[in-house]
């Protein structure tokens, strides 16, 4: 769907602007950087004082899960 009202400043051809994807010299509408995922422990630890609790708190969880895992496997050998 073209909109003739619409005149592009670079290239000079109606029906779209500078700004669009159909403009073979402007800008055209370019996607930004994807999102990437950081770990927690990385927003953590350059978040001062509440950072270095929050990667503790982080670290504590990792723990616990080894424990339990430990005490799993002692227990099936019993």
């Amino acid at each position: 769907m073209t909109n003739e009202t619409y005149t592009c400043s670079k290239c000079g051809t109606k029906g779209h602007t500078a700004r669009s994807r159909k403009c073979p010299f402007g800008v055209g509408g370019k996607k930004g950087k994807p999102v990437t995922r950081k770990s927690p422990k990385a927003a953590a630890s350059r978040n001062g004082f509440g950072g270095a609790l929050a990667a503790l708190r982080i670290e504590r969880g990792e723990l616990d899960q080894a424990i339990a895992a430990l005490e799993r496997l002692e227990a099936r050998g019993r």
